[in-house]
């Protein structure tokens, strides 16, 4: 949400009242309660770059909205989109999409910014919970690039090309200036191509783009089958961040989703042939609930009020939509007949943790996948670079249920730190254990995972793999980890849009070298020039090894 532009709406809401104390004909707005709403919204101003003033001021909307009914009209709306993008902010997606739709009721109150904003809004929340078929309806109430845009990335996700490109053409046909509608058709053209006529036209469609997006440009490169810019008048050089961007993109393999959403995950990887030792004991509620009930009544844990078990969102990210809970807690949560019908994972914690200066940690790895056409196998490349996430307590067993003690992604708190993989090398090295074998047990639990991937995804003979697997673009995923007091490291998640920008000096090296490696090794397999093609700003950052680990070398 652009709050600056809601805070205006709101303004004018007041003056428009002609006193603060009146809220419309027969009712009154306090001056407590308008003060109340007033700290709110500086609250919310303060959070896009302070996680603790945004939990801060989604409490505050809470409590304000409790009692929405006695707000105006014109200044309840504006409330419920503040309130959805604090939420958001918070990874409580679900929360934020039944705001926004409160203050979308509204819309005869609002202007037509703020219906904007909080379209937008609703839409980029149904995508990220991965409900791209809504998303996609939502993204389309508005009609602007960006919109259509997202419409054309949560259909492509549903692996939808026809109505994606239906989207395109539509928009195309009222915004004839559009150049990144005409860069997407141009892909979409790429991607069924079969003869050089084709190539030759989606170059034609993607000559105009270079400058907007190294996408573009790297899809000018694969049509043109070369790595020189002379024919177009581009002239940007993109940097690490550019290139980032480009891993949300519309295109990569729309089965990733079977890795993303935890329940898939959790589902493709237990019904595997070959048992994965490394994915914790899990159960998906509520079609496992029975098998769970068995499980904690066998289960002979002395303390049945110590946190031992994860609830976790199909479409949580960021350890937002995780839920620690307790053996007690847990059998009466089995007993609600309100639980969320669209499905949790629950799964036990790795315990006892190793841990690191006294703190729980994870290691984010990470790896790059390149879908494989009719006539090329899929490739699977792991980094020699990744990140230790430290939680932001230490942890202490007489806290053990205090959640700061156990998540650890460097966006849910403030306060917690990471460090390259170097940092955690040397504790291992100090204490006399093999990090080797550790990161052995790692590369074999990726290896294993991408192949029940692949093979699933080859099951399901989905066309658009393949189609997109001729463009060659990298797809980076992050592998997060945890390591247990016996050092055997177990999978936690596997990110499909594991964040690349940099939170910190620690870990823009990383970010950036996989980044930047990954694109280098994108141009190579092309044959390509990755410098003069991207003309990158960052050739002085150091760069990562990768391990093939798919096809096997």
């Amino acid at each position: 949400m652009r709050l600056s532009k809601l805070k205006i709406a709101f303004l004018a809401g007041v003056m428009r009242l002609g006193s603060p104390m009146v809220a419309a004909p027969g009712s009154q707005l306090s001056p407590q309660r308008l003060n109340q709403v007033r700290r709110a919204m500086v609250t919310t101003t303060e959070s896009g770059t302070n996680i603790t003033q945004a939990y801060n001021a989604c409490e505050q909307w809470d409590e304000i909205m409790v009692d929405a009914d006695n707000l105006p009209e014109n200044i309840r709306g504006i409330c419920y989109a503040l309130q959805a993008s604090t939420r958001a902010r918070l990874g409580q997606d679900a929360l934020a999409v039944d705001s926004y739709r409160s203050c979308l009721k509204l819309k005869s109150q609002l202007s037509e910014d703020t219906i904007y904003d909080a379209t937008m809004g609703k839409a980029f929340a149904l995508q990220r919970l991965m409900k791209y078929n809504e998303a996609s309806l939502t993204f389309l109430e508005c009609d602007t690039e960006r919109a259509c845009i997202g419409a054309v990335t949560c259909l492509l996700r549903l692996d939808d090309v026809h109505r994606a490109e239906k989207v395109l053409c539509n928009f195309k046909r009222t915004h004839q200036d559009s150049i990144e509608t005409e860069a997407l058709l141009g892909i979409l053209l790429l991607m069924r191509s079969r003869t050089n006529d084709d190539k030759i036209e989606a170059a034609r469609f993607l000559s105009r783009s270079c400058d907007k997006s190294p996408l573009y440009r790297f899809a000018y490169a694969v049509a043109t089958k070369t790595d020189s810019l002379a024919s177009t008048s581009s002239q940007k050089s993109f940097g690490s961040l550019d290139l980032a961007s480009v891993n949300r993109s519309p295109f990569d393999d729309p089965m990733l989703i079977h890795l993303d959403d935890k329940i898939y995950l959790h589902k493709m990887l237990t019904n595997s042939t070959q048992s994965p030792t490394f994915w914790p004991k899990g159960f998906v509620l509520l079609n496992d609930v029975q098998e769970l009930r068995i499980y904690l009544t066998d289960d002979e844990s002395n303390d049945s009020t110590q946190i031992m078990w994860i609830l976790k969102q199909r479409a949580g990210y960021g350890s937002h939509g995780n839920t620690l809970v307790s053996k007690k807690e847990l059998m009466e949560w089995c007993k609600r007949d309100d639980n969320d019908s669209e499905g949790i994972l629950c799964q036990k914690l790795v315990a006892p943790p190793l841990l690191l200066n006294g703190h729980k940690f994870s290691i984010r790895v990470y790896v790059v996948y390149f879908p494989g056409m009719s006539e090329q196998t899929p490739e699977v490349h792991l980094s020699d670079m990744g990140l230790v996430k430290l939680a932001s307590l230490p942890f202490e067993h007489n806290a053990v249920n205090d959640d700061r003690i156990h998540m650890t992604n460097s966006g849910r708190e403030a306060e917690m730190s990471q460090c390259d993989l170097n940092v955690l090398k040397s504790k291992f090295d100090d204490a006399g254990w093999s990090y080797s074998k550790v990161w052995t047990s790692i590369r074999d639990s990726v290896l294993q995972v991408m192949q029940v991937y692949l093979r699933f995804a080859k099951e399901q003979q989905t066309h658009q793999i393949q189609s997109v697997g001729k463009l060659g673009i990298p797809k980076i995923l992050g592998f997060d980890y945890i390591v247990d007091a016996n050092r055997r490291p177990f999978l936690l998640e596997v990110n499909r849009f594991p964040g690349l920008e940099p939170r910190d000096a620690n870990d823009t090296v990383v970010k950036r070298a996989v980044v930047l490696s990954a694109w280098a090794l994108a141009y190579n397999r092309l044959g390509l020039d990755a410098q003069e093609s991207h003309r990158s700003v960052d050739e002085d950052v150091e760069r990562c090894s990768f391990e093939r680990l798919i096809p096997l070398t």
